[in-house]
């Protein structure tokens, strides 16, 4: 799978409604607060088997084995070489990632008419474990409504369960406001499936916070196909 840090747009905050003619710009930064740690002990493992492997090349070139032999030890290389990188990226315990960002609008497209219209802030704490392969996050989100005087705050969790190429979670947020006509929650389910490198299946379903528009419903399909290989990174020291 993926890697599945926590992504600061979950969940998705209601765009600014602006006129056609006006101008909107964004400004946003995140940071981890802490980034987990690496699984070591699997790392030692797919490095002490790389390393194995690697030798056996070195002797089979010297030896100048069939060519049947050097291709079967340079395949496992590959292979073990990938698993090492794709681990290397995961992340196991808390990750807890901290996020601003503010929106300015330009009626007209008049730098002078500028103001801003929403600013927010979050801070979304997750934690992870290898087996089974289980993800829980927390989102904790401040949204303020400038034109409006608005004030937002959204608490919710999302469980993300992945096993074999297959990804599948669910997620609510809760939205209190400064009345009870901004109290409104946001439900969905997520499934996601890779079957091969690169490709990905994904299909969302589920219903979103109120708006003024009344539309509520989330019915997403994305089909995500990449082409080419991932490159083997060099892992020897110069």
């Amino acid at each position: 799978m993926r890697s599945k840090s926590p992504r600061t747009g979950w969940p998705r905050t209601p765009g600014c409604r602006t006129s056609s003619s006006t101008t909107r710009v964004g400004l946003g930064a995140r940071s981890f607060i802490s980034s987990g740690y690496t699984d070591r002990k699997g790392l030692d493992e797919l490095t002490s088997r790389l390393d194995i492997v690697q030798q056996a090349q070195n002797v089979a070139a010297l030896r100048n084995s069939p060519d049947v032999v050097r291709d079967s030890l340079a395949k496992q290389n590959d292979s073990l070489t990938r698993r090492l990188q794709a681990l290397v990226k995961e992340r196991l315990g808390w990750i807890v990632e901290a996020a601003a960002g503010i929106v300015a609008v330009y009626p007209q497209a008049v730098f002078a008419s500028g103001r801003i219209s929403r600013l927010g802030v979050w801070l979304t704490p997750a934690y992870r474990v290898p087996h089974p392969q289980l993800d829980v996050l927390v989102v904790t989100r401040f949204i303020r409504d400038v034109p409006a005087s608005q004030s937002l705050f959204d608490l919710g969790a999302r469980i993300v369960y992945s096993n074999r190429g297959l990804a599948m979670s669910g997620e609510y947020v809760q939205r209190f406001g400064q009345s009870s006509a901004d109290k409104t929650h946001r439900a969905s389910a997520n499934l996601e499936y890779r079957w091969a490198e690169g490709k990905y299946l994904t299909v969302t379903f589920g219903r979103n916070f109120d708006e003024a528009g009344g539309r509520t419903l989330i019915a997403l399909i994305g089909l995500d196909i990449g082409f080419g290989k991932i490159p083997i990174l060099n892992l020897h020291k110069q």
